[in-house]
């Protein structure tokens, strides 16, 4: 209709519902590239992470996005523009949207219709999760869901106890899972550590098939600070609607196929996926739908090598047996997978500032404490000098102590560095404007070959991950400014 309305090529403004973005497959993709391929979309602003906030839009909880167009059919090569405000407690109450150029990232139509994720992808992380993604997803492992169906086992989500529409009664008596909090450390499941099934009457009893044991039960909700992440049963157990079980009953090698499927879903690779692609897990709901699992890229169990097998076991045995495992797990999923350290570290980050859950949401928020400051500076350091250290050059960066409590200031320092006096502007004029551009980092070319950099005092902006990001800017933008006094005296030498 405003196709209709606005002559060609005229400017198009709506607000539409966000549900449009996010879609990956089926009739919402569809519909999504038809929108897009009948209007030149010049800019999209996505509020998904403000969609609850009533000082925004009151009496709106849907999430919403603010969608710019020319009246004209795209090209090939037409490129919009998508940022996605994140949500700022203190700001959104006030009925103020802090929109950071820097997280404006040109998407082109080609990309979005072969990455169909991107968009999500670039809302809950960075260019870098939208890489590591697209690294997953290029091994052509195969979809959880079809694997499982190929090798004619059975999986589903659990019971639903919220009416007596069938009868249950054979399942009385038998173990049942019914919240995750009950299951100890380790996820292990081996006498009776859960209650027992009472009730003659459910409202959906599911498949029994997907009770059976050895079966893997991976909780719709985690908790980024509990060190499990899914539930491992050799026996039969029922489990509720809160889980998602993998039965491995039936197969030649059920149980240390079930061993494998723990393995893989104890570790933070899983969440993250679902994470980054899902089009309603952290977006409208806190909870992993069935057909993010389904998705997720697994490394078939019958290509393993026996190295590999024993390594499984051999880390099963361990976690069983009660031992701190999670280095060694992520280790073991890193070589699986063919990730680097740098991945695991972009995962880490996303799961601890990313997820919607309210202590995560909180804590991405807080003021970093001085060992994550170190962290960051430490990483930015190593960033810059992997590339520096090519020209025989060296930056240091060290963090600033300043009273401007809200921001944290680091000084970069080139070779032949100048001092620039008086710093107090870092602590005044700098977040004042910072603060009136919505912008969470500021880089200021203080001096010969010294740059100040100023970050907003969050967790979510002091991550590793976010180094690597400072890190890439510093080198593509500022390495001229800093080497400037090294390039001189190299030139000098030469003559």
């Amino acid at each position: 209709r405003a196709t209709q309305w606005a002559k060609p090529g005229g400017l198009i403004a709506m607000a539409l519902h966000g549900r449009v973005l996010f879609k990956s497959s089926g009739q919402g993709k569809a519909a999504r590239d038809a929108l897009f391929s009948a209007l030149h979309v010049t800019g999209v602003l996505n509020a998904a992470a403000l969609r609850k906030e009533k000082s925004i839009w009151p009496g709106n909880k849907a999430h919403w996005c603010l969608m710019f167009a020319k009246n004209t059919i795209p090209t090939d090569d037409s490129r919009f523009i998508y940022v996605s405000p994140q949500f700022h407690g203190h700001q959104n109450r006030t009925g103020s949207i802090r929109v950071d150029y820097a997280d404006a990232e040109p998407i082109d139509l080609a990309s979005l219709r072969e990455k169909p994720y991107l968009l999500k992808t670039l809302f809950r992380g960075s260019g870098v999760d939208a890489e590591l993604i697209r690294k997953l997803n290029s091994m052509r492992y195969r979809p959880l869901g079809e694997y499982w169906e190929e090798l004619g086992l059975a999986k589903g989500i659990g019971l639903q106890v919220t009416s007596e529409k069938e009868n249950a009664r054979e399942h009385i008596g038998k173990r049942y899972l019914h919240a995750f909090e009950r299951v100890g450390s380790p996820p292990v499941l081996l006498n009776n550590e859960v209650g027992t099934f009472h009730r003659e009457r459910v409202h959906r009893v599911r498949d029994p098939a997907i009770y059976k044991g050895p079966v893997v039960m991976i909780p719709q909700s985690i908790d980024p600070h509990e060190d499990r992440y899914s539930v491992f049963s050799v026996d039969e157990c029922l489990f509720n609607r809160s889980f998602i079980g993998f039965s491995a009953n039936g197969h030649a090698d059920a149980v240390p196929l079930a061993q494998y499927l723990f393995l893989i879903t104890q570790s933070i690779l899983p969440s993250y996926f679902a994470l980054m692609t899902s089009s309603q897990y952290g977006v409208e709901r806190d909870a992993v739908l069935t057909e993010d699992l389904n998705r997720f890229p697994v490394v078939p169990f019958e290509s393993l090598s026996p190295e590999q097998h024993q390594d499984s076991c051999k880390l099963f045995g361990e976690i069983l047996a009660g031992d701190s495992c999670r280095r060694k797990l992520e280790a073991w999923v890193q070589r699986l997978y063919g990730l680097s350290d740098q991945d695991f570290d972009t995962m880490r980050d996303a799961i601890s500032t990313a997820m919607t859950r309210t202590s995560v949401r909180n804590f991405a928020q807080q003021a970093a404490n001085p060992a994550t400051v170190e962290v960051f500076s430490r990483r930015l350091d190593e960033y810059l000098n992997s590339f520096v250290e090519q020209v025989d050059a060296r930056i240091e960066v060290r963090p600033m102590s300043t009273q401007a409590r809200a921001w944290i200031f680091f000084e970069l320092l080139g070779p032949g560095a100048r001092e620039s006096g008086n710093d107090n502007w870092a602590t005044t004029w700098v977040p004042k404007l910072a603060e009136n551009q919505g912008a969470s980092q500021v880089v200021v070319q203080a001096a010969t070959g010294r740059v100040v950099l100023g970050v907003l005092n969050e967790n979510r902006y002091l991550t590793r991950t976010r180094a690597r990001i400072t890190g890439n800017l510093l080198v593509r933008e500022h390495s001229d400014f800093l080497l400037d006094e090294h390039f001189k005296s190299v030139e000098l030498l030469s003559e």
